[in-house]
């Protein structure tokens, strides 16, 4: 249900006020070039668990005369009752992966800020509007899930080679091409005691999804941290939090897009190529969690249609929402898990929109 109240107020906001151009103060109704190159964007957007915060980054270029880099992600909270809007990071800082501490009075967001080395997960009271680093790993976070109020997973690279790193630091600078690989982990921390725990070992974690209870979690693994595994070589492991048990759900073929767990916990929904040759991860399916089906037996719901699906989310917990490209326009469409054909909520053309 989150990404379907994101998708409507991106749908509701973005023609408004998200996407801006940076003109000054005099009102000019002419986009030339240099004013192309100051426009700012929204990114990504979340809305708090009670509904009455949405939380945004800004993108905002460097300015024209400074110094070769990426962009700056400016973090935003609307109130939508007041349409009040406060910035909480902002100048040369960016915030990535926002999300809502569960009881909603904080933003969290990753972050290379100068308190902690790398990539950190830090969070930005919205009454207060202080930033406070939530607790800071050895190396950077890649991505994050809260589980419970005390409770985060995360994914970050493993340590490296002590030994290689000891030759580094005497002045061997060899990287021999894809046998200095590390993995990718997926830890598991307890905010109040400090504790972390590693959950993954030998295998790389491209990407995962909490279950509603907390309790499960459904990841990409691949054999290894290499582009190719990246690509063609990840499947859907569930890994029991409680037990550290991991099992195989399915043996997708080849391209793995997002897996979203439906609101019981009941079904895991994920993109996929439809076969190993499939050049894109254009079609859905739908497991039961634990699932005894092969592959070859799950229904394709993009099957005989000019479609490839996007993105997708659970309606309810027999109801799918997903957004498609079909010719040079995104169509999103309602999906019943036992119904022969969908039904357009947008017609080709009325509306444009992303995921």
């Amino acid at each position: 249900m989150i990404k379907i109240f994101r998708l409507v107020l991106l749908l509701t906001l973005l023609p408004l006020t998200l996407i801006k151009v940076a003109i000054g103060q005099e009102k000019q109704d002419v986009l030339t070039p240099e004013k192309l190159l100051k426009l700012e964007s929204v990114i990504e957007v979340s809305i708090s668990p009670d509904k009455e915060h949405v939380a945004y980054t800004l993108n905002v270029p460097r300015p024209l005369n400074s110094e070769p880099g990426a962009s700056f992600r400016e973090l935003h909270v609307m109130n939508l009752k007041n349409g009040k809007t406060t910035k909480l990071i902002t100048g040369e800082q960016s915030a990535y992966s926002i999300g809502w501490t569960p009881e909603g009075d904080a933003v969290t967001f990753r972050s290379n800020l100068s308190n902690a080395p790398g990539m950190q997960l830090y969070k930005a009271d919205i009454a207060e509007e202080q930033v406070e680093l939530l607790f800071a790993f050895e190396r950077s976070i890649y991505q994050y899930e809260y589980i419970n109020d005390n409770t985060i997973i995360f994914r970050s690279i493993e340590p490296e080679n002590p030994k290689l790193k000891e030759l580094k630091e005497k002045g061997f600078g060899i990287d021999v091409f894809e046998e200095e690989n590390r993995h990718i982990n997926l830890y598991h921390h307890n905010l109040s005691s400090g504790e972390t725990r590693q959950l993954t070992q030998d295998v790389t974690v491209f990407d995962f999804a909490k279950s509603p209870n907390g309790k499960l979690v459904a990841a990409a693994i691949a054999p290894q941290n290499l582009v190719d595994d990246s690509y063609m070589f990840k499947k859907i492991h569930i890994i029991n939090l409680e037990t550290g048990d991991i099992s195989l759900a399915v043996d997708n073929p080849g391209k793995l897009g997002n897996m979203v767990w439906s609101p019981d916990g009941k079904k895991l929904a994920f993109r996929s190529a439809s076969k190993l040759e499939d050049s894109v991860v254009g079609s859905l399916f739908v497991i039961d969690i634990p699932n005894d089906k092969a592959f070859s037996k799950l229904r394709n719901y993009a099957h005989g249609l000019e479609m490839s699906i996007i993105d997708v989310a659970w309606k309810d917990n027999s109801t799918l929402l997903f957004a498609a490209e079909e010719g040079v326009d995104i169509v999103l469409s309602e999906q019943k898990l036992t119904d022969k054909s969908r039904t357009k909520l947008t017609t080709p053309g009325e509306v444009a929109f992303r995921s």
